[in-house]
């Protein structure tokens, strides 16, 4: 009989056979991409996905940077959220980074999606081989492992520095169960309006005890309560919780 973590590891292998899927590169990186839709609709939407491994590593870095700030003035763990996280890869890879930056000890990364279907496939850490092309060539060995003939698995020291959440929306009142010391999110709010984007952004901010951090594909780019300003490029946005207190945050 079949345990529960095989169950789980062959219905994440299915899924790529129920996606309607195209492998290929997405920039001129030469790293493997896909881009997928899951045909099982939420709401009468099919989901898409285009993702890719290491995609935005100014962002990721970034972000890092800003969890080792909190760390730093806190003493405390600290919990970088990736919000819309698709099938996994981002998340992945800021743990990738993390353990390379030697951060292992104290920092945890979640993700969360809307699809169950993606965030069966982010537990699993299972993807087509085409998505492991360049990694090696970027400095990225011993990141992912052969499985089987035609799929890669995300390696168990990286996997286990992930932690996958139940799927929610942005909007949905689940996310109030959530909280993250940094919060990322990397090409997800552009799926949504405007006005859908910057509630999203206001309900991450919501859960963040210190960094919010949004990439810059879509306008008007409004405030967040609570938050200033303290990066804003063309690439991402970064806002800070104005009344972030390490001494406080310690005590507690």
């Amino acid at each position: 009989m079949k345990n529960e973590d095989q169950q789980k590891t062959e219905f994440a292998l299915s899924l790529w056979g129920q996606f309607e899927c195209e492998t290929g590169t997405m920039d001129h990186s030469g790293v493997g991409a896909v881009r997928l839709k899951d045909r099982s609709s939420i709401n009468g939407t099919t989901l898409t996905g285009n993702t890719r491994f290491f995609r935005h590593m100014p962002l990721y870095n970034h972000a890092l940077d800003c969890a080792h700030e909190f760390h730093e003035a806190t003493g405390a763990p600290a919990t970088l959220i990736c919000a819309g996280g698709s099938i996994g890869a981002e998340a992945y890879s800021l743990a990738f980074e993390a353990k390379k930056r030697g951060y292992e000890p104290w920092l945890r990364i979640a993700t969360f999606d809307l699809s169950s279907r993606f965030t069966a496939v982010a537990e699993q850490g299972i993807y087509p081989i085409q998505m492991g092309l360049g990694l090696w060539e970027i400095g990225k060995k011993g990141f992912v492992e052969r499985y089987g003939p035609r799929h890669i698995r995300v390696a168990d020291a990286f996997r286990a520095m992930v932690d996958v959440l139940p799927p929610r929306s942005f909007l949905s009142p689940d996310m109030a169960k959530l909280r993250g010391d940094v919060t990322v999110s990397v090409r997800a709010l552009m799926y949504l309006s405007n006005e859908d984007a910057n509630q999203a952004r206001a309900a991450l901010g919501a859960i963040t005890t210190h960094s919010l951090i949004t990439d810059r594909f879509f306008d008007p780019l409004v405030g967040v309560d609570g938050f200033e300003r303290v990066v804003s490029n063309d690439d991402y946005d970064t806002l800070r919780r104005v009344d972030f207190k390490p001494s406080r945050l310690m005590a507690g």
